[in-house]
């Protein structure tokens, strides 16, 4: 394994893996949050279960190296959703956490 691969493989572990146990917590202890975030913005609330496409189906894809392309791509939709639905407030501010 060179170099390349090893590096590659270290950060679909750390970025699949810590995105998992996102989703993982979502699964233990349900997406009620979500879907009122997402009623908040008058959505439809089944839009709130692919929470856990971005956050256990695209991290188990990039953990195993299977379609870590489309992985990527739901994990990017993913954070772009959580972005502009939970932090649209915080872009340009300066919080206690930074």
């Amino acid at each position: 394994m060179g170099s390349d691969d090893f590096g590659k493989l270290v950060l679909r572990l750390t970025l699949g893996v810590l995105l998992l146990f996102h989703g993982v917590h979502k699964i233990l202890t349900g997406i009620d949050p979500i879907r009122d975030m997402v009623g908040a913005y008058h959505l439809p609330d089944f839009l709130s279960y692919f929470v856990y496409a971005g956050e256990v189906l695209a991290p188990i894809l990039i953990i195993a190296g299977l379609f870590s392309r489309i992985g990527g791509i739901l994990v990017m939709i993913n954070m772009l959703v959580a972005l502009s639905l939970a932090h649209t407030g915080m872009l340009l501010g300066l919080s206690q956490s930074g």
